[in-house]
């Protein structure tokens, strides 16, 4: 069975990240996750979701077996932030961040640390702007 990740705007109040059972269709889970989501990334390396919101805050959760997650983290991005992409092969996690409030518009690039089962803090830290 395979399972798909989206993250769930139209259900606002909370948003929600549902995990569903790609054959029936079935929420395997829901978990609530920061505002105006945009892009869901799952790191099969560490069994953990990278969710981009534009609330400004980019939320971790981890797989903890089959059919539980856990949110582990809520990394501050920027207000207007959303549109990401997740490149494993470096380990990072590139996220746009608009102009906006007398802000730039740059590209905010996070670096994953070392991950450290439900141990962590913060997943990553920026390396770039």
């Amino acid at each position: 069975m395979c399972k798909v990740f989206r993250g769930r705007d139209s259900c606002r109040n909370p948003a929600k990240l549902l995990v569903l059972n790609s054959e029936t269709g079935k929420t395997i889970a829901q978990i609530d996750i920061s505002n105006d989501t945009d892009d869901v990334f799952y790191d099969s390396s560490s069994n953990q979701i990278y969710i981009s919101c534009g609330g400004g805050y980019i939320d971790v959760v981890s797989q903890i077996d089959k059919d539980n997650y856990k949110t582990i983290s809520r990394v501050e991005s920027r207000s207007g932030a959303r549109t990401s992409l997740f490149v494993p092969e470096l380990n990072q996690l590139i996220v746009a961040a608009p102009a906006r409030a007398g802000n730039d518009a740059q590209l905010m690039i996070y670096e994953k640390i070392k991950a450290y089962a439900l141990t962590c803090f913060d997943n990553f830290k920026v390396i770039k702007y």
